[in-house]
């Protein structure tokens, strides 16, 4: 599971097979979100999006796509929270 959160709205969505840029995460974020936000938002420079460490309760901006199989593998086995911040 995967919970993608923008301002005060929270979606629960299924966690694709594979994760592979963050061109992937925007458009699960857009898809999500379809009347708030849009690729060309999440493109900006000035957008910016965090996945949550659960054990610590703290965000952290997503540089690389490849740490997320580590840390839904290692650090939160059933869900995956992210939010977009602009």
């Amino acid at each position: 599971v995967l919970y993608l959160q923008y301002g005060d709205d929270t979606k629960q969505i299924r966690m694709p097979n594979e994760i592979t840029s963050v061109d992937t995460i925007r458009a699960l974020f857009v898809s999500a979100f379809p009347h708030q936000l849009n690729m060309k938002m999440l493109e900006s420079p000035s957008t910016a999006i965090y996945v949550k460490d659960e054990t610590r309760n703290v965000y952290y901006e997503l540089s690389d796509v490849s740490l997320l199989k580590v840390s839904t593998a290692h650090y939160l086995p059933s869900s995956f929270y992210m939010a977009c911040f602009l």
